[in-house]
């Protein structure tokens, strides 16, 4: 009897313990599972009166016990199997998305919805940052950390889905459009892997200009295709990439890019060697070409040494003359020596015409002197030919000196801005800075352009909202619609809805150029004298600023300007100042003949003071005060003064160009010329921007050959 409960014991455990086992969430490994089936023996829980303790009142329990001690314990494959069919499935989030059973998250949609309805809306496409980690899954995380990445069984499987790979297809279609690439033969139903450009390429093309984290998506893109068996869609478009960056240079914000996470990208290494061929053919300049991991590539980079900086021995290069050079040193009085070099009768050494140019860049990077400190250098120990113009051209092509040295030659006259025709007609608009004081800690400065008229409203924030509120409650009310405003670049004033709102009321909003305060130099003068004035008050007062600003404004409208010798309270009222009794006599005893006399004599006098300001207004200098051209290679100078650093960066193309400013590309904002230096010409191919006399807005791209000078 006793054996017989001590089976049953046995058979009740093993019952329980499968099933506490299917309830764990970390399973056991597969040898500890069949060893607890396999084992011949339990520990029996034995009570006081020598019986197991087995649960009574449970008869569906004895029965399966029963049961389960008539069956022969499990071999040890069968525990195996057993247990791999109680493994739990991995999920597979991405390959549910594609089959069209769950939508993309956070707040997504299913994924026909994205391929039809998504198809042209840009925008969306744009904003929208979370599908894109959905429709391109990889195997790491992206930023969207409600997306799951890809594990080997569903890559497999996803592999393997014909309606998988359509809809992969469709999706590369559709972003391709959205970056203004078609697939070759698209149209005429005869679809290959190449790409070219689409009809709305000029648009798109700009878009990934302005919003550079479409990188990222490329990069995703590529990554995808290859995780997903499609990978013979990846050469075509970064080759067609590289073509659009390098040789057609319409999308340099791109470059880096494509050099460390395109390529890379590729999965057949044979593909990337290919493609690094093919991109080093077109980089420029040649010297800056590297690829690979960085982190590796610097392990590999050479210790700086003061030793570096020396000038190499001429030891180094092993003379070779020409047949002419020779018939001409044969004529000179000296001889050769040991080395080969061809010593004259004073000492100095002639070096051959093709070493010259390599030799001189030798002792201009130890030196990096200007061409006259290095035709003093090289003139008592060598003899060059055509010594001036091979130092001239090495110090010009040296990039390190084109980034610190300053321009050179004359500078050009700064030009003059235009000015409103009547008051308040033209604003200049800033926000000045002022310690807090009542909450406030900004001042929104507007002033005339013809007359110098300022008004100036206290802020908490130097947001748009203060713009708009200050020129539709105040400025509009008091003096009419405006006919041009112009100001800085900042947040304030670039946002969309401002410049809208100065559409619909027909203000020309003209933004100056970047790092050039002389643009808006009569606000950036006005927040001066404000600041200087509020000072002195302050100091003799103990009042805050904000307490005395209508004060300040009374003493500046009513100050008279050193050019025109008028205050802008003249100018806009064509009277004397209200801090001067002009006005002699009585109105009441003068009576109604004197007072239309000087109604008269003022309306004069307004007359006179029109043609004055008229006569002193600068007129605009339309030639161009620059030699800058659309095509041109320039350096930009740093904003940041930094004393080691570099003072010039580039190089930059020039897109367009004004009498005083110039549109390089890479740079949101206009630069003025006075922030500009010519790059000294290359010997590489070049395309060269030719305009058309009859349309200026019609380029012509022609490639040419630049001769060094």
């Amino acid at each position: 009897m006793h054996m017989v409960h001590s089976t049953k014991r046995e058979a009740y455990l093993r019952l329980q313990d499968n099933k506490s086992n299917m309830r764990l969430k970390s399973r056991p490994s597969w040898k500890r599972y069949g060893n607890q089936m396999l084992s011949a023996s339990c520990t029996a829980v034995v009570t006081k009166k020598g019986h197991d303790e087995i649960p009574k009142g449970n008869r569906r329990a004895d029965q399966a016990a029963e049961a389960a001690a008539k069956q022969p314990p499990p071999t040890e494959d069968q525990a195996k199997v057993l247990i791999c069919k109680q493994e739990p499935q991995p999920s597979m989030p991405n390959y549910e998305f594609y089959m069209n059973l769950r939508q993309f998250e956070p707040h997504g949609e299913f994924i026909e919805i994205i391929l039809h309805k998504w198809q042209n809306d840009y925008e969306l496409l744009e904003l929208n940052h979370d599908y894109i980690q959905w429709l391109f899954p990889t195997r790491t995380q992206g930023r969207n950390f409600y997306s799951t990445p890809l594990n080997p069984q569903e890559t497999r499987l996803m592999v393997n889905t014909s309606e998988v790979q359509q809809r992969l297809r469709r999706a590369y279609k559709m972003m391709l459009k959205f970056f203004g690439v078609k697939i070759v033969g698209e149209e005429e139903d005869k679809e290959t892997t190449e790409v070219e450009r689409a009809e709305n390429f000029a648009s798109r093309f700009e878009n990934l200009t302005m919003n550079p984290h479409n990188n990222l998506r490329i990069t995703r893109i590529l990554h995808s295709l290859g995780e997903l068996g499609a990978e013979e869609y990846q050469v075509p478009l970064v080759r067609f990439l590289l073509k659009e960056i390098l040789i057609k240079n319409r999308l340099p914000r791109m470059k880096k890019s494509a050099m460390n996470f395109f390529i890379p990208a590729v999965r057949d290494s044979q593909d990337r060697q290919d493609l690094l061929f093919f991109a080093w053919r077109y980089y420029f300049p040649k010297e800056e070409f590297i690829w690979g991991n960085h982190g590796e590539l610097a392990r590999y980079k050479p210790k700086p040494v003061v030793a570096a900086l020396l000038p190499a021995p001429l030891s180094e290069w092993t003379p070779v003359y020409s047949e002419k050079e020779k018939k001409w040193l044969t004529e000179e009085p000296g001889g050769y020596g040991e080395d080969g070099w061809f010593q004259m009768e004073n000492g100095r050494i002639v070096l051959p015409a093709t070493l010259a140019p390599e030799i001189v860049r030798a002792l201009h990077a130890s030196t990096h002197g200007g061409r006259e400190m290095m035709e003093q250098q090289l003139e008592p120990h060598f003899y060059v030919p055509g010594m001036s113009a091979i130092c001239k051209a090495t110090a010009q092509q040296c990039v390190t000196c084109a980034k610190n040295n300053p321009r050179t030659g004359p500078s050009q006259p700064p030009g003059k801005q235009p000015i409103g025709l009547s008051p308040m007609a033209s604003l200049q608009i800033d926000f000045t800075v002022l310690p807090p004081c009542k909450g406030y800690k900004y001042l929104l400065v507007m002033v005339c352009t013809l007359t110098g008229w300022v008004e100036a409203f206290p802020t908490r924030t130097e947001k748009t909202t203060e713009v708009v509120k200050s020129l539709m409650k105040e400025i509009i009310p008091r003096y009419g619609l405006p006919l041009e405003k112009g100001s800085d670049n900042g947040p304030a004033f670039i946002q969309n809805c401002l410049q809208q709102l100065a559409r619909l009321l027909g203000i020309t909003w003209k933004l100056h150029t970047a790092y050039r305060p002389q643009s808006s130099g009569k606000v950036e003068r006005m927040n001066r004298t404000l600041k200087t004035l509020m000072s002195k008050l302050c100091q003799e007062t103990s009042l805050g600023w904000l307490d005395l600003l209508p004060i300040v404004l009374l003493h500046i409208r009513c100050r008279p300007t050193p050019q025109l010798k008028l205050s802008p309270y003249e100018l806009m009222f064509g009277r004397p100042t209200p801090l001067i009794n002009g006005l002699r006599g009585d109105l009441r005893a003068l009576g109604e003949t004197k007072l239309n006399d000087q109604v008269v004599m003022l309306g004069k006098s307004m007359q006179k003071l029109n043609t004055w300001v008229g006569d002193n207004i600068p007129h605009f200098l339309y030639p161009s005060l620059h030699k800058y051209c659309p095509g041109d290679s320039v350096w930009v100078k740093e904003w940041k003064n930094d004393p080691l650093g570099p003072k010039w960066r580039g190089l930059y193309l020039v897109l367009l160009s004004t009498p005083t400013a110039v549109k390089v590309a890479e740079v949101v904002p206009w630069i003025h010329h006075s922030r500009v230096k010519a790059a000294a010409a290359s010997p590489e191919p070049a395309w060269k921007v030719v305009t058309d006399k009859t349309n200026p807005l019609r380029l012509k791209l022609t490639k040419t050959t630049a001769m060094s000078t």
